[in-house]
This record gives C-alpha cells, structure tokens and sequence, in this order.
C-alpha cells in the first residue's frame, strides 16, 4: 500500500480520481458521501477498478496525519451503505504509517455498469480536481453501458491491420454486402423525387434533383465522423413528406456556432473522432475538414432553396434539408441579387423562417434595408418585396400609417356620428400590421385613440371610461 501510495503522491495534482483530504479528526459525513459518488463514477468511466479518496495528506502533498479511528471508519462504511443508490460502500480502508504519521487511503469502487452512484438522491462527478454535479454526457455514458462486458470489442495492444487476412476481410465484406443488399446506400432509400421550377427568366422550367448528391453524402458522412459513440446511440435519417430531409447523430456540436463554420474560412481545431475524420478525408469520403457544411449552404443558395437548418439542442446534432422552394418568387429574385453575401443570405434566410436575429443581424440587414419592422416582428423590407411580387404580403406585413387610421376613424364619426369600441375594432382591427399579434394589435388601437383624444383634440369620449362612446369634438364637426 505504501508503493501505492508513493505512486499516487507522484502525480503533480489531484485529478478525477484522486482525492486528498486534510481531516486530521474527522471527516464531514455528507461531504464524504458526496466524494464517493463522483469518485466512483469516474473510475467507472475511465475503466478503472478504484478510485481513491487518500486521508491525512493536504492538497500540497504534505503530511500531516489523522487521529480518525476504527470506530469512526465502520461509521462512515454504514453512512455510505445507507445512502448511495445503488447501495454501495468501500471496498477496503488501508491504514500505514507515513513519515511516523498515521495516513488512511479510502479504496472506492467503480459505479456498476450501467448505474451511475447517487448520494442522497444526487449524482457526482470530477471536472478535474472539482467536485461538481455529473454532468449529462458522464450520465448518458454510464447509463448506456450494457451489464455484460463484451470481449469482442476489448482492444488488443499493438495489434495492427496486418494482424488480419486480407482475403477474410474482402470474403466479409462481399457477405455482408449480399446479406444486406438494401444497406448498400442510404441514398437508395432516399425517393429524391425531381423537381420542376422556373427560376429564371425564360419559359422553360429547370428540373433538378430535391436533394443534390453532395449534400446526402456530405451530411450523412459527417454524422458518422462526429458521432458519440461512447452513447451507444444510432446515426438517423428521415424523409418527410412535406419534401424535407433530416440527419442526426449523438453528440453535441463542438464548434461554437453553425454560422461560424459557415463564414469561417479556417477549419476547426477539435473534432470528437480526429483519427476517424482524417481516415475518412483521406478516402475522398468528406471534404476537407471544415468545407462541407459552407459547401452545402451554398447548394442551396444555388438552387433558391431554404438553406439548412440546424437543431443543436438535446446534446445531438439535427439538420434538415428543404427539397423544394418555400417561396418562389421571394427566393428566386433574392437569391440572385449579386450585392448580397452569404451571411446575408443566412440572416434573410432567418427572417422568412420567422426564426430570431441578432443585435448585429438585425443591424446587417437593416443597414442594407432588406427588412423592416420591430424586434422580433420583421418582415422583407419594401424594395424587395416589389421586385419578388410580394407588394401585398408586404403592406399586410407592414400596416398603414397611424394618420391613414385617425382618417378611417373620423370618416366613420362623420357618417355614423358615434363609434364604440367595438365598432372602431370592427373597423380597423383586421387592417392592422399582420405581424402583430392580438394584443399589440389592441395596444396600437388604444394608442391612436389616446393621439386622437388628447394630442389631436379630434374626438371626445361621451360615454364612460369602461364602455366608452366616441364623437366628433366640438371644433371638428366635419372632416377637413
């Protein structure tokens, strides 16, 4: 044990399975439960048979000895066993003497396969020499573990491909192959149905593929590169009807954003499966580290569809695919604009998807007056909504100006000679900006009321405050 001990002195710092304790007369009970939690679920991730939780010894490595007894170790065994789930205690408590001074090493068990420890009903965990919370991933990868260890997939030190028979790895493949003719390609299962549009000035429509061969291989190829695989979890792919196609693998993604990669002209420096991804880029199977996803964008781009839109939450990587034009008219002319770049196009893009923009997205485009509105209410701004044919959608977008409503108003009050409040809803309510919503829509008409009532001095209000009759003002009998 002393040998052991030297070994573990040795290291320049606590790590996640080690621990030095100074408790020269006790151990804090729920502090210890809480360290034998996250001990023991490192030393199961890291394949380890114990962990160690070292007493008598300060952070520094010195030692200063503990006077902690027999008694007091049997209590802390029973404090354990009653309060981890699954019930669990240590496995041994060794006693030695270190420089004249007594030094008790605390042997933990590695968490059952499958089962991470708790204690108290929390899991723990070890970001270095820290005492956190398990975090999801370290959850994720204790609870996918199978009870049984297969030997098959042990690995076999210094083994190399010149170890197996290059006859019986071609005999297999060609088995395999026929065993499983409908696994050739994923791409066979996929219908990729044609599709016909005009997208230029010309009467003959184009006819492409809804989703380009490239971005298959391409997606489908990097969900294989940067899957988890310590989850146990498979790569996934689905065709809707609604002319979409979805990837998704396990794992979060590692780089900051979609949008950086897209824009950044320099590849990733930290993939999950470095050795999988260059064997993979060396065997034409993906781009270039860092060039597929900016390369597909622009396939996209290219053919005016919706660019791809990524779902990063729930620690998986989820990106879909639109095979069809959402918009024509919309797409086609503002694809085409030359000035627009590509991170304009992935911002518009975002504004016809109704998805939310940044301060400095927002700023882009209305520097470049693409769009207009308020937070979070944009919508396509006037110029080219005139090119694209979408004049009305964009006046249905945008709503009048608050005279063009005082006008309605008072030729309703010169008509009728009084309006309620119903009355002034039923008449300009549904003209109002479609991008509000039923309350912004009341706000706005409470506000020209009150421009109407108070600043301009055109209407008064003859009736209450709770049901409110609105006329024409002494001085504004008539409409000017």
């Amino acid at each position: 044990m002393e040998d052991i001990l030297d070994k573990l002195l040795s290291f320049p710092f606590e790590n996640e399975v080690i621990e030095f304790k100074e408790a020269k007369n006790r151990l804090d009970k729920d502090k210890l439960g809480q360290y034998f939690s996250a001990l023991a679920n490192e030393a199961n991730l890291k394949g380890l048979k114990q962990s160690w939780l070292i007493v008598g010894i300060k952070n520094d490595k010195s030692i200063v000895g503990t006077t902690i007894n027999d008694k007091e170790i049997n209590e802390y065994k029973m404090e354990i066993l009653n309060h981890t789930s699954p019930r669990c205690s240590f496995i041994d408590v060794h006693k030695l003497t270190k420089q004249g001074k007594n030094v008790l090493m605390f042997e933990i068990p590695p968490a059952p396969q499958g089962q991470p420890v708790s204690w108290k009903g929390h899991r723990y965990g070890r970001e270095g020499e820290s005492l956190v919370a398990l975090s999801d991933i370290k959850y994720e990868k204790i609870k996918s573990q199978v009870n049984i260890p297969d030997w098959s997939a042990k690995i076999i030190e210094n083994a190399t491909i010149e170890d197996l028979s290059k006859e019986a790895i071609d005999f297999a493949r060609m088995q395999y192959k026929d065993k499983n003719p409908k696994i050739k390609q994923v791409s066979s299962k996929i219908r990729n149905l044609k599709y016909r549009y005009i997208k230029s000035a010309t009467l003959f429509p184009d006819e492409v593929d809804q989703y380009d061969p490239y971005i298959i291989r391409e997606a489908l190829h990097n969900c294989i590169a940067h899957q988890d695989y310590t989850l146990g979890e498979k790569i996934i792919v689905v065709e809707n009807e609604d002319g979409s196609l979805i990837f998704s693998n396990s794992g979060g993604f590692i780089p900051n954003s979609v949008e950086e990669v897209v824009m950044n002209e320099s590849p990733e420096p930290k993939y999950r499966n470095p050795f999988l991804a260059n064997a993979m880029v060396n065997l034409n199977m993906i781009d270039t580290i860092g060039s597929g996803i900016k390369r597909m964008y622009n396939i996209q781009r290219e053919k005016f569809f919706p660019l791809p839109e990524y779902d990063l939450s729930r620690k998986k990587v989820k990106v879909t695919f639109f095979g069809k034009v959402i918009n024509l008219a919309y797409a086609r002319k503002l694809a085409k604009a030359p000035n627009l770049s590509l991170n304009e196009i992935i911002l518009l893009d975002k504004v016809a998807k109704q998805r939310p923009l940044s301060d400095d997205g927002i700023k882009i485009l209305k520097s470049k007056k693409l769009i207009e509105g308020r937070k979070p209410n944009f919508y396509i701004s006037s110029d080219v909504a005139g090119v694209t044919g979408e004049k009305a959608s964009y006046i249905k977008h945008r709503g009048f100006k608050d005279e063009h409503y005082k006008k309605m108003i008072l030729e309703y009050l010169n008509t009728y000679k009084q309006a309620s409040k119903k009355d002034i809803n039923d008449l300009i309510l549904d003209i109002l900006s479609s991008a509000l919503d039923k309350e912004r829509k009341n706000n706005k008409i409470r506000n020209i009321i009150y421009s109407m009532s108070k600043k301009d001095k055109t209407i008064v209000n003859t009736g209450t405050k709770r049901n409110p009759i609105w006329t024409l003002s002494l001085s504004k009998t008539r409409i000017e």
